[in-house]
C-alpha cells in the first residue's frame, strides 16, 4: 500500500508496474515522444499507485525530486497535482 507524503511537488505519470517487493515497485514510465524508462520507486515515496487490471496504463504519483533523480521528464506526459 502506498504511503501518503506531504508537500505540493507531486507529479503523476502513466506506465506499467513491472515488479514489486516489500519496499519498492519497478515502474515502466511511458512517454508519448520518447523512450520508456524503468525505475525502482520506494513505496515510502509513492503518494498514489493505480494498477489497471484490464490491461490499460497504470498511474503513479511521486515527488518531483524523485522524478528528477530518475531522469524522468517533468514537463512532458505527467500532470502536476496540487
Amino acid at each position: 500500500m502506498p504511503v501518503p507524503i506531504d508537500g505540493n511537488d507531486i507529479v503523476q505519470f502513466t506506465g506499467k508496474m513491472k515488479k514489486e517487493t516489500e519496499k519498492a515497485v519497478l515502474f515502466l514510465f511511458m512517454f508519448p515522444d520518447s523512450d520508456a524508462i524503468e525505475a525502482w520507486i520506494p513505496y515510502s515515496q509513492i503518494s498514489y499507485l493505480h494498477i489497471d487490471k484490464n490491461g490499460g496504463k497504470d498511474r503513479i504519483k511521486i515527488p518531483k525530486w524523485i522524478a528528477r533523480s530518475k531522469h524522468l521528464s517533468i514537463d512532458g506526459d505527467e500532470e502536476e497535482v496540487r
